[in-house]
């Protein structure tokens, strides 16, 4: 699978063209790079362009490139098109719970038909070429992994702005994938956080420490921030505990560390262990 810049090596690579006078490339705030990846993603080579056709052009000979040489060639697929059913789908509901029974179900109808262990051989070959991440679920309270539930999330924002069939919460799908893809970035080790009430987006593990992460689009009203906050109600240990948004301001409360997306995505230090 070809690697992809997080959004630090993507500013590092921004400065650089800066330094060589890349044609088409002029300063830009960090804030206005962060929209950029968002929507682009960080490949290398979808980073060197400049205009977006390109960009697009690029993309969809990566993603080719990668279907049929890392997925359909090396696990020798019987149903190519099957494979990018599932695929496509994964990569559209990029965050969500998915299992094989449901794509399964979501994938078949009168012109097309796919079974369940179809779809398990499919997403193991998936999950393979690292095209996606399988994020499974962890019991807080019980301490212990769950082999239900799990999520999926596509390993670049470019990949899911190009395969995309949603539009309800877009852009809360897009901040939680970033965020997940930043912490396996930097060798963490991250599930979702079940609580007796609901569940925390991520758990993230690092050199025997842990903390907690929820995330959010934006705190735009009382009721968001209220779920935001409030999932952490069930919640009982002392390890660091935040909140991520898109918001320009961050407001922290009761021991919860609320961070601004840029700056979490900016600077590793923001994030600590307990």
């Amino acid at each position: 699978m070809l690697g992809s810049f997080n959004f630090r090596e993507f500013m590092m690579y921004r400065e650089w063209e800066l330094s060589e006078g890349a044609v088409g490339n002029q300063h830009q705030s960090r804030e206005d790079l962060l929209q950029e990846y968002l929507i682009w993603g960080g490949f290398p080579l979808v980073c060197a362009q400049h205009e977006d056709e390109s960009r697009r052009v690029v993309l969809d000979n990566l993603y080719s490139s990668i279907v049929l040489r890392d997925i359909i060639q090396c696990n020798h697929i019987a149903s190519p098109t099957a494979l990018e059913n599932v695929l496509d789908f994964l990569i559209g509901n990029s965050s969500a719970t998915v299992s094989g029974n449901n794509i399964a179900k979501a994938l078949s109808d009168s012109a097309r038909s796919v079974s369940a262990p179809t779809v398990y051989d499919l997403l193991r070959a998936i999950e393979e070429s690292y095209v996606v991440n399988r994020i499974e679920r962890y019991d807080i309270r019980g301490k212990k992994k769950l082999a239900f539930e799990t999520k999926e999330y596509v390993c670049d924002l470019g990949f899911f702005h190009m395969r995309k069939n949603r539009i309800k919460d877009e852009w809360s799908c897009v901040i939680e994938t970033v965020v997940l893809n930043e912490l396996l970035s930097r060798g963490m080790r991250v599930y979702i956080g079940k609580t007796h009430r609901g569940e925390i987006d991520f758990i993230a593990e690092s050199d025997g420490g842990r903390c907690y992460i929820q995330v959010a689009y934006l705190m735009s009203d009382k009721y968001t921030i209220e779920r935001e906050f409030g999932a952490y109600d069930y919640v009982n240990d002392n390890y660091p505990k935040y909140v991520v948004s898109m918001d320009p301001i961050a407001l922290s409360r009761s021991g919860i560390v609320h961070l601004r997306l840029v700056d979490f995505l900016s600077d590793e230090s923001l994030l600590r262990f307990g």
